[in-house]
């Protein structure tokens, strides 16, 4: 015979009733804050991990530091042959030292929008700027136009006219200060260096630069 059990509970004893429905109410709540856990942690959501703020990792996390640039040295018996343009190179010399950085080619902007048009002559070549810049400067360092050519991917030596960037005569020395200097020729297209030999023969350090206008 089945059991009724609306009618068995209701001939409990008053407490037993009220007991038992209160232990089942503990139970529900129970599992409603376990199943709540449960969800917060499957969504990455401890109380740590709930305070990381975007943009801003958790200190668990190393962040690596970038690199400092190196200044690489160059000297007659050691040249720096292959240097970056935008990166300073510094070179030892017998009676004094300098760092120097080279940035180029810029090409003038009538140039480049004749080349967008297809309005270049066949193998017409590009009016093209250097910027070399001397810097931390000691002692004496010599300066002169023919310490600097271009060399192209063909082979071909180029004498660019150098100039003061703001300007003038050169001076036979680099300042103390330093100087920024203007360096400009007629290029190709292509990839080649543009070159330094402090003693105006022997190439101590050179910068590769590459130009493309189509």
């Amino acid at each position: 015979m089945a059991t009724d059990v609306n009618s068995a509970a209701r001939k409990l004893d008053p407490r037993l009733r009220y007991g038992a429905l209160g232990l089942g109410a503990l139970v529900v709540v129970a599992l409603v804050l376990l199943l709540s856990g449960a969800f917060k942690g499957g969504s990455g959501g401890s109380s740590a991990g709930a305070q990381v703020k975007y943009g801003h990792p958790p200190a668990s996390v190393t962040v690596a530091e970038p690199p400092t640039p190196t200044v690489v040295t160059a000297t007659a018996a050691k040249p720096d042959l292959k240097a970056v343009p935008g990166f300073s190179v510094k070179n030892q010399l017998a009676g004094g030292s300098a760092e120097l950085m080279a940035e180029g080619p810029q090409v003038p902007a009538w140039f480049q929008t004749q080349a967008d048009n297809d309005q270049l002559q066949p193998g017409e070549q590009a009016p093209s700027t250097f910027y070399v810049n001397f810097s931390s400067v000691h002692g004496q360092v010599p300066l002169g136009a023919n310490q600097f050519s271009v060399i192209t991917y063909q082979g071909k030596i180029l004498h660019p006219k150098v100039t003061a960037a703001s300007g003038g005569a050169l001076p036979k020395t680099v300042p103390a200060g330093g100087i920024k200097l203007k360096l400009v020729t007629q290029l190709p297209e292509g990839d080649g260096s543009i070159r330094w030999a402090p003693d105006g023969n022997k190439i101590q350090t050179s910068w590769i630069w590459s130009l493309e206008v189509n």
